[in-house]
């Protein structure tokens, strides 16, 4: 880029108007400055070309009339010859015009430059701008929607917590109710057993069957005579046909529940059985069953305590696995 100082020279370098040194100076630094030789060169261009624009004043028609009547006036004598002024002040000041209006242009068109420059950069900038807050609304976007995920995930991951916790609920009730049930089943195995041996000695006790006495009466004992049958109705208002037998062998201490039209038990809640005895205060536990969708179950039991004469049966709804003393409501009882 030429500074204004160096602007200023190479327009006096054009009208030859700089001392000798300034001119040595300026053409050592125009031989080695492109830039600087291309500047010199149009305002040169610009020079001539406004030079012979200018128009061309013709000689006025009297001039050579006055000069003749002149030479004819003087005196042989005395012959002054007076030379023609040369008519340069309007070509200098055309030049000076000239120089003006190139350095003018020449400064016009570089102002123009960097004003298209500055808009490029501006439009750049605003390129740039566009393009950041563009990326920027799109990260925003991402990470709202990572964010969404992130708490899908959470919600997610709690919900397994919780199934987790649940299942292993599950599971321990679950293992908990087999060793019980596995308990039970181990504890009648062993009092089946312990009756039955019991009753095999009995029967080697008794004498063959033709000592045996008959009761008074002349009549052999009945067999069934122990076995007593109960019925037991429903005490349920939403369940007014619910029926159940109980049919007990009080020489087996043992019986069996038939029951019918019951309402299914809920996985909470066991249907429980008590035998009434006037040997005892409270009902005896006989166990708990369960009644599936269809309402009809059969139910063998044997009751941890001796019963001697039953008065009655009842069936109680108490919570999972039962319990020592009736708590729930009765929903059946009969004799």
């Amino acid at each position: 880029m030429i500074h204004e100082q160096l602007d200023e020279q190479a327009s006096l370098y054009v009208l030859d108007a700089l001392e000798p040194e300034e001119t040595r100076a300026f053409e050592a630094q125009l031989a080695t400055d492109d830039e600087l030789r291309e500047h010199v060169r149009s305002l040169a261009d610009v020079a001539g070309s406004l030079a012979h624009a200018a128009p061309s004043r013709p000689l006025p028609s009297h001039l050579e009339s006055r000069i003749m009547h002149e030479i004819r006036a003087q005196k042989p004598e005395r012959t002054v010859i007076t030379p023609l002024r040369t008519n340069w002040i309007p070509w200098a000041v055309a030049a000076c015009l000239a120089i003006a209006c190139a350095v003018a242009f020449s400064q016009r068109q570089r102002l123009t430059d960097r004003l298209a420059a500055a808009h490029q950069e501006a439009a750049a900038a605003r390129d740039a701008t566009v393009a950041a807050e563009s990326r920027a609304t799109a990260a925003q976007t991402q990470l709202a929607a990572l964010a969404k995920d992130k708490d899908l995930a959470e919600q997610q991951l709690v919900e397994l917590q919780q199934r987790e916790a649940d299942a292993r609920t599950q599971m321990a009730t679950l293992a908990a109710a087999r060793d019980e049930a596995l308990d039970k089943v181990a504890r009648t195995e062993a009092r089946e057993q312990q009756e039955e041996r019991v009753a095999r000695q009995e029967r080697q006790r008794q004498p063959p069957a033709e000592q045996r006495q008959t009761p008074a009466g002349g009549e052999e004992r009945d067999e069934f005579s122990s076995v007593q049958v109960a019925t037991l109705t429903s005490k349920m208002s939403k369940a007014p046909n619910a029926t159940a037998a109980v049919v007990w062998d009080a020489a087996r201490q043992r019986g069996v529940l038939n029951g019918s039209n019951m309402p299914p038990n809920t996985d909470d809640r066991d249907y429980q059985l008590w035998i009434v005895d006037s040997r005892f205060a409270d009902p005896v536990d006989a166990g708990v069953f369960h009644v599936e969708k269809k309402g009809s179950t059969r139910y063998v039991f044997a009751p941890k305590i001796r019963i001697e004469s039953p008065s009655a049966f009842a069936v109680s709804v108490e919570r999972r696995g039962g319990v020592a003393k009736a708590e729930g409501p009765i929903v059946l009882a009969g004799k």
